[in-house]
């Protein structure tokens, strides 16, 4: 009997100690049969007893897209990760909630929307993601056609095509590894950031890159005039081509080695590496281009005489694909910039990188190296917004340098609070870009809430620094925010600021959070040096002429009146002397008139 008691004993106390753990922790379900006394009976035996413990905790949930920011389009991708879940749905602002397994897009409207994710699991445990986004679909407009993964019209040949819409206008002023393609004719890939909504009319809201980027039969164009943004290094392929030894042209001539950089050719698909951009092809290498490539005396034609030339000539120099860096981050974010250094010289060269009052803000991967004559290379540069950073735009410089030439590569980086509650734009119009010293400059700030409600009084604050981050000038203003607000500030630089680059940024405070932006502008003594276009002088011409018309017309009518005036008067004059002369001749004795008649009459008439 004793061991039968002691049985049971070890039984009601493991079960206990289980119920125990079930009962202290939330996550936890222990399963497995409930041990009675009278569930054992008769004689003890040697067969052993199990209990099973299953332990079951939170399901691992992160929702990854939308973010607490701005978005331009009314379909919003919707994006997560869970593991540990049994179920997952989600519930758009008051609607109905909808039973989910995979990524998906969500129709919205104009506004702003809360977004809450669920999931949960066996044992009833339930976890919550939310977030506040906005939708503003008159902000920005992309035109991007046929090469929309979205447009059903364009065939399917977008291939891996970044989908513009699926980023925040935040975003997508900060956005690297974009890739436009068509799958049939090649494709352009872009490793630096590109600020997509910065184009040649950067305040009307819209950029069309269907327009201005051609990717067809062994053709890859951008035009830079309108998309100056777009005009940075890429790798470029160039598909279906059918050559043997393709070489690259850059405008028709062959491209050389400052501006191209041939990777690889296979399957007839050309991959190859350019500083910057115009209209680049590809043909057949022939005999008369090899000997022209390699340095033959002979002079040729087209591309080749220009290798040769620039080859023969003596070049110690090298260029850089950028002259200025702008990078925007919250604190505790890191971006990484790519610099393109390629030596166009006759001569191998060795490089020293520093930099200058941007201590804990960036990180240069290799600060020396060689580069053999025409060879290239991708500089990595990490921006680092540290956790103890304080909310500011950074001023300073990257210098490069060689023996014979050193090169500077201004930075501008806008460091914000990591709570941010608005989106911050600020913008210089392209005539206010380069002015001279004394002039007025004219800056439009943008302000877009986060999805927070109600009115929120700001404070910005404007600052211009020169290239050594020496404050030029101050100014503040307070202004009230609901959903957005535009601000229009004009400034007068001083006159006798010096000519070069400079930084105008602004400091939105609002409950101890500061959100910052930048832009740059040029001040130069020599005045912009823009002209007046050929159609823009004939319509000036045209409204003058059109002015001197009217006023002489006006002129002629006023003399016109005059005349009539004059005649009129000139009558009624004359009728008065004749009234005049019928009295006289009742009054005076008739000798006298008949002396005088025929003198009066004369004169009356």
């Amino acid at each position: 009997m004793n061991l039968k008691i002691f049985i049971i004993c070890i039984g009601i106390l493991i079960f206990s100690i289980a119920s125990m753990v079930n009962a202290q922790s939330g996550n936890n379900t222990i399963t497995g049969k409930a041990i009675t006394s009278e569930a054992i009976t008769g004689e003890a035996t040697s067969q052993t007893f199990g209990v099973s413990v299953y332990v079951i905790g939170l399901p691992a949930l992160v929702l990854h897209n939308p973010k607490n920011q701005t978005y331009f389009y009314d379909k919003i991708f919707f994006n997560y990760s869970v593991s540990g879940a049994s179920f997952v749905w989600y519930k758009l602002d008051n609607q109905t909630n909808v039973t989910i397994n995979q990524t998906f897009y969500i129709n919205v409207t104009q506004g702003n929307h809360t977004f809450f994710l669920y999931a949960n699991n066996s044992a009833g445990h339930l976890v919550i993601k939310n977030i506040n986004f906005s939708v503003n679909l008159t902000s920005f407009t992309i035109k991007n056609g046929k090469y929309d993964s979205q447009n059903s019209s364009n065939g399917n040949y977008s291939g891996n095509s970044t989908n513009f819409r699926d980023y925040s206008f935040s975003e997508l002023q900060n956005l690297s590894n974009v890739i436009i393609e068509n799958s049939h004719f090649g494709r352009i890939f872009f490793p630096v950031i590109i600020n997509i909504t910065d184009d040649a009319n950067p305040n009307d809201g819209v950029i069309d890159i269907e327009s201005y980027i051609n990717i067809s039969q062994n053709r890859i164009e951008i035009n830079s005039s309108a998309l100056p943004n777009f005009n940075k290094s890429a790798t470029l392929r160039l598909a279906g081509l059918s050559f043997s030894n393709p070489r690259i042209l850059f405008d028709g001539q062959e491209c050389p080695a400052s501006i191209c950089t041939k990777e690889s050719y296979s399957d007839g698909i050309l991959s190859f590496n350019v500083s910057h951009f115009s209209t680049f092809s590809a043909e057949e290498t022939t005999s008369s281009s090899q000997s022209s490539s390699s340095g033959s005396s002979s002079s040729g034609g087209g591309g080749g005489g220009s290798i040769i030339e620039m080859k023969s000539s003596k070049k110690t120099g090298f260029i850089v694909n950028k002259d200025r860096i702008k990078s925007s981050l919250k604190i505790g974010e890191t971006r990484k910039e790519e610099i393109k250094i390629t030596n166009n010289g006759d001569k191998k060269l060795n490089f020293n990188i520093s930099q200058e009052r941007l201590e804990g803000l960036l990180d240069i991967r290799e600060k020396s190296f060689s580069l053999e004559r025409g060879e290239s290379k991708i500089l990595e540069v990490d921006i680092i917004a540290r956790e103890d950073s304080l909310p500011d735009t950074y001023v300073g410089k990257i210098i490069i340098s060689s023996k014979e030439e050193e090169k500077e590569i201004l930075v501008a980086i806008d460091i914000s609070s990591k709570k941010s509650l608005f989106d911050v734009k600020l913008e210089i119009p392209k005539k206010f870009q380069t002015i001279s010293p004394g002039d007025d400059i004219v800056s439009i700030t943008n302000l877009y809430s986060l999805g927070r409600s109600g009115r929120i009084d700001v404070n910005l604050d404007y600052y211009v620094k020169d290239e050594e981050g020496n404050i030029i000038l101050k100014d503040e203003e307070t202004a009230a925010v609901e959903t957005q607000l535009e601000v229009v500030n004009e400034f007068n630089i001083p006159k006798n600021l010096k000519d070069g680059d400079y930084i105008l940024y602004v400091k939105v405070k609002y409950e101890g959070e500061i959100a910052v932006a930048s832009t740059t502008f040029n001040v130069s003594s020599r005045g912009t040096g823009e002209t007046i276009p050929f159609f823009t002088f004939l319509k000036i011409l045209l409204y003058l002429l059109i002015i001197v018309a009217i006023v002489t017309i006006m002129l002629l009518l006023y003399k016109i009146v005059q005349l009539i005036t004059l005649d009129e008067k000139s009558r009624e004059y004359m009728r008065t002397i004749k009234e005049k002369s019928k009295i006289l001749k009742k009054q005076v004795p008739n000798n006298i008139i008949k002396k005088w008649e025929p003198k009066v009459e004369l004169y009356y008439e």
